[in-house]
């Protein structure tokens, strides 16, 4: 009999050494398994990360982009006001330009008036020249030469004049073709702000397009990209023609700065569209933030599941154990607590394979699980395991599950979206950063050009003043000269009647002349007779005579000095 048992308590052992056996055997598959589950999540999970590195870098990007299209906007507003006011400017110039060359027309008028009236007066002069016969002909001589000196400087004064004039034109002549230049680099800053309109509407049906797919996904995505809609100005579909530049080129002041503040208005508007677009991408990124809140939460139940089933394996070590010392097998209240330890392990077991876990964790716990299978093959070889359990699982987690499967998922097209996103504003940003870039270049073009005209203005208008001194000056000496030839008019008229007075003095002498030798003949006849008749009073009256004879000879000195008058 004791054979017999002893045989029979053989055979149970050999049974459930086999039991054992098929139950490593299962445990080894089943650790399979969960190492293929854990590699395949621990691959996700580093997608997911991946992913997530690539939205925050995605979301940092769009971020600098943003700051860049506002630094771009308020540059484009700057640049703008800019080019108003050096259109303002321009014009400024251009009215007090043409202010000074009518200034230049009226001055050059003056010194033609002027020199028709030097030209008079040399007349006047040459008459008087040839009508004076007691003034010199040095004098004539020396006051023709100088006011023909006079009238040769004038003449050069007016050709300086004139040449300036036509400088003066000519500046005003390239002053236009700039002008006409700034209104065509308008008109092509209207047409890229058309393209940019374009490339916003286009953006516009395609986040639009966007919003209409996601509407079919999720409900929380429906709104996400619904606002204000689009300017008018922006969807029509404007072609530049050559009336409307030959218009622009020909308008007024005022129309060029009615449509400078138009295209501030839809400068505006763009600005206002941009920043909703912001808000939207600041919406889509507390999205972002709260998903990936969830994700963590999710990856805090995965750490604190993970911990459970460390403990439990701690409580199944322990029990396999204490199994050797309980050869005559478990109290029933022991095997419930092990059934139930068993149901949790299974559904621990459940939850492991459809959740994210770590790699690294896993296979220290396969390791362990390995060494502890081995040490339980060593010291279960002859003790009957229990059977083992049916695995069931637990509907909570496979909800949760599903639910971070969901998530997983609607984060994966938010992500392709965002980056689709972002590729369009990537190229967004190149355009405009070429855009800014020609916009420098001409904004320094246009420095120059303006710093160009400023130097030619300020020496022009120093030729304008230095022109003006000179014109005061012949001015002022042609009233000197004026002066000066009715001074020589009067003294030519004072000479003129002092020859009249000493022409009639020297008649009047000439007569008396030709009385007193009249009379000196007549004497001389007398005393002649005298002297014949008796010579005895000749002779006692001889001192007399001889005083009568020096007296009148005397008398004819002092009228033969009067003779040659």
């Amino acid at each position: 009999m004791d054979c017999r048992l002893q045989i029979s308590d053989l055979e149970s052992r050999l049974k459930t050494l086999e039991s054992t056996k098929t139950e490593l055997a299962d445990c080894q598959t089943q650790s399979e398994r969960l190492r293929a589950s854990l590699d395949a999540t621990e691959s996700k999970l580093a997608s997911t990360e991946r992913r997530a590195t690539e939205a925050e870098s995605l979301i940092r990007v769009k971020d600098s982009i943003i700051e860049k299209q506002r630094n771009f906007s308020k540059e484009l507003e700057g640049q703008v006001k800019i080019l108003s006011e050096e259109t303002e400017a321009l014009k400024s110039k251009c009215g007090n330009l043409e202010m000074n060359l009518k200034e230049a027309l009226d001055r050059a008028e003056e010194c033609d008036n002027l020199r028709e009236l030097l030209a008079a007066k040399t007349k006047l002069l040459d008459d008087l020249s040839k009508s004076s016969d007691g003034i010199g002909e040095s004098g004539l001589a020396a006051a023709n030469e100088f006011f023909k000196a006079q009238e040769a400087k004038m003449t050069e004064q007016i050709n300086e004049l004139k040449h300036t004039r036509s400088e003066l034109e000519n500046s005003l002549a390239s002053l236009a073709s700039e002008k006409e230049l700034l209104e065509e680099k308008n008109l092509q800053k209207e047409t890229e702000l058309n393209e940019l309109k374009e490339k916003c509407s286009s953006l516009e049906a395609k986040a639009r397009k966007g919003g209409h797919g996601e509407r079919s996904k999720n409900d929380a995505t429906n709104a996400r990209l619904i606002g204000p809609s689009l300017p008018p100005w922006i969807m029509e579909e404007k072609k530049t023609d050559p009336s409307d530049l030959e218009k622009l080129a020909n308008a007024d002041p005022a129309t060029l700065r009615s449509r400078v503040l138009e295209l501030e208005s839809q400068v505006h508007e763009l600005n206002q569209l941009l920043t909703y677009r912001e808000d939207v991408i600041l919406r889509i990124h507390e999205e972002i933030s709260k998903k990936a809140s969830r994700l963590e939460a999710a990856e805090v139940e995965r750490s604190s599941l993970s911990a459970q089933v460390s403990i439990l394996k701690r409580e199944l070590a322990c029990l396999r154990d204490d199994a050797p010392r309980r050869r005559g097998g478990y109290p029933p209240e022991i095997e419930i607590e092990i059934e139930r330890l068993r149901g949790k392990r299974d559904r621990e077991y459940q939850r492991r394979k459809r959740a994210e876990t770590e790699m690294d964790e896993l296979d220290q716990e396969n390791n362990e699980l390995k060494a502890k299978i081995k040490s339980l093959e060593e010291q279960l070889a002859n003790i009957p395991p229990p059977k083992p359990p049916a695995p069931q699982g637990d509907p909570t987690d496979k909800s949760r599950i599903a639910e971070l499967q969901a998530a997983l998922s609607q984060l994966r097209m938010d992500n392709e979206a965002k980056r689709s996103e972002l590729f369009d504003l990537r190229s967004r940003f190149d355009e405009k950063s070429a855009q800014v870039d020609k916009l420098a270049a001409e904004v320094k073009t246009k420095e120059r050009a303006v710093a160009e005209l400023s130097t030619e203005l300020s020496s022009k208008i120093s030729q304008l003043e230095y022109a003006n001194k000179e014109l005061e000056s012949v001015r002022c000496r042609v009233v000197r000269g004026g002066s000066e030839t009715e001074r020589w008019q009067t003294d030519i008229n004072s000479v003129r009647t002092t020859n009249r007075f000493l022409s009639a003095q020297a008649n009047e002498l000439r007569l008396k002349l030709a009385g007193s030798e009249k009379r000196v003949e007549n004497l001389q006849k007398q005393l002649m007779s005298k002297l014949q008749d008796s010579e005895y009073a000749a002779n006692s009256e001889q001192g007399d005579m001889s005083f009568t004879l020096a007296i009148l000879t005397a008398v004819i000195g002092i009228l033969s000095a009067f003779l040659p008058f």
